[in-house]
């Protein structure tokens, strides 16, 4: 079994990669069936520690990536690219913790291996 521990970084990183290699020899594959971590996981380790720099923006920056923001009494997720947000990946929430879950579960979360 691969610790919780691990898979976080992992997933948090984009760094599953580095867990096949280590655990699969190096098949992505057979990694997709040993997760074990939880949404419910990432979502209180992010809560705890937040993101990693640089990949989830949540104050108004320049920077290309995933924003979370405060907006209106709600929460706002989109993706910016050179200045441009993308309207379609746009979503309002009514509380951080709605905003959170959807990041969590739309961009982060390992996707199950149906082979």
């Amino acid at each position: 079994m691969i610790p919780k521990d691990e898979q976080i970084n992992a997933i948090l990183n984009a760094r599953e990669w580095e867990l096949a290699s280590k655990y699969t020899h190096s098949n992505i594959n057979q990694l997709a069936s040993q997760w074990t971590i939880a949404e419910a996981d990432l979502i209180e380790h992010v809560k705890v520690h937040g993101f990693p720099a640089g990949w989830v923006w949540t104050r108004t920056e320049t920077y290309d990536g995933l924003y979370i923001l405060e907006d209106n009494g709600g929460w706002v997720v989109y993706e910016k690219e050179r200045g441009h947000i993308y309207e379609e990946t746009k979503r309002l929430f009514s509380s951080h913790d709605e905003a959170l879950e959807y990041v969590i579960a739309t961009y982060y979360m390992p996707k199950p291996n149906h082979t």
